[in-house]
């Protein structure tokens, strides 16, 4: 027996369907396991994939960080995190790395803290989801460059005891309308240091892109 169903139902029936598999994307991925290092080290190789902060007083004051050095546990093959200790400090994913901002797209972006143990008493972080105008330089956590625009970002301390929070998320909708001159523009991941300042790591940046429309034939 067919079923003919009105052309009303049957496009909120395949709206429904196309909705609920939209394909989450993994953009971008950090564990800050390399190079591997001992304790803090302030003067190691960048991570591959990011620019380090080099401008402004002190801005050089951040790096890897190994749990071997006692300054922070973890669980086995967790060992490194990324460090800040002073003000003008962070680093900022490179160019091309993630990818442009994608209107009509939802983005999240999951990390993990644990406090910075010389630091213990006050240890906040700032992690900004940035669409990065034409050519616009990295190397300077003071503010955001001339034509670029922090889409979303997410501020708070770690745990003072020690303990890890995990999955803080960062959500951004792409509006295609409100962000239309930012369409296109080179999505970044900025951290950004302090004084004090949390120890982040295992840093991840996902899309969800709904699927193009539904082709519908009349007979």
């Amino acid at each position: 027996m067919q079923i003919t169903l009105p052309l009303s139902l049957s496009l909120m029936l395949a709206s429904s369907m196309n909705l609920s598999s939209n394909p989450i994307n993994e953009l971008f991925v950090e564990d800050f396991e390399f190079p591997v290092v001992s304790g803090y080290d302030e003067q190691p190789p960048t991570p591959a994939g990011w620019v380090s902060a080099a401008q402004g007083f002190g801005s050089g004051r951040h790096g890897l960080n190994n749990k071997d050095g006692g300054d922070f546990t973890a669980p086995a093959g967790n060992d490194q995190v990324i460090c800040f200790r002073y003000t003008n400090s962070g680093i900022t994913t490179g160019e091309g790395v993630i990818g442009p901002l994608i209107g009509d797209a939802t983005y999240t972006v999951t990390f993990d803290v644990v406090a910075d143990n010389p630091n213990t008493t006050a240890t906040p972080y700032t992690v900004r989801l940035i669409a990065f105008g034409p050519g616009a330089a990295r190397d300077d956590c003071r503010s955001t460059p001339a034509g670029s625009t922090i889409l979303a970002s997410s501020t708070g301390n770690a745990q003072t005891n020690g303990s890890w929070t995990t999955s803080i998320t960062i959500t951004f909708y792409a509006d295609p309308t409100t962000y239309a001159a930012e369409l296109g523009n080179d999505l970044g991941i900025r951290m950004i240091g302090n004084s004090n300042t949390a120890n982040i790591d295992n840093v991840k940046v996902m899309d969800d892109i709904p699927p193009a429309g539904t082709v519908v034939t009349l007979h």
